[in-house]
């Protein structure tokens, strides 16, 4: 069962990994997350909840939130090659937040770094235009970042 994070008050938030799929719309290039759920650019995103019981999100007795990983390590070696995720990085959690046993389930996240394979080149650039943020390529055979 998750517990939530307790943690003091502080400005700032916490950081996590986690991957995106790509996702063209009228205006651009976008992330999507799993679901199809389009990430807004210049604000974060907030989770919801599509339970019949109202409640913040992330509640400990659900399973909503924005989700990451704590660990890069513990991210499921995909490298980049399956067509659901396109885009791995760090992702920036804050609000109401729930620590599970390999990372948490947030209120608020937005992208903090995102990495792109070399093959997807093409879309770094409009990334960085979107969410205004650093996006790295990388050789998925080797794993060292340009």
């Amino acid at each position: 069962m998750s517990e939530p994070v307790v943690v003091p008050d502080i400005a700032g938030a916490l950081i996590g990994w986690r991957c995106w799929g790509l996702a063209r719309t009228a205006a651009g290039i976008r992330l999507a997350s799993h679901g199809e759920t389009i990430w807004p650019t210049h604000r974060p995103i907030e989770a919801t909840c599509g339970t019949s019981k109202p409640h913040v999100s992330p509640a400990t007795n659900c399973s909503c939130g924005i989700y990451a990983l704590a660990e890069h390590n513990g991210f499921p070696y995909y490298h980049y090659d399956g067509p659901s995720y396109a885009v791995f990085g760090q992702i920036y959690l804050w609000g109401e937040v729930v620590k599970g046993t390999k990372g948490y389930r947030a209120q608020y996240g937005y992208p903090k770094a995102l990495t792109l394979s070399h093959k997807d080149w093409r879309w770094a650039q409009p990334l960085r235009d979107a969410y205004r943020v650093p996006v790295r390529l990388q050789d998925p055979h080797n794993r060292k970042e340009d």
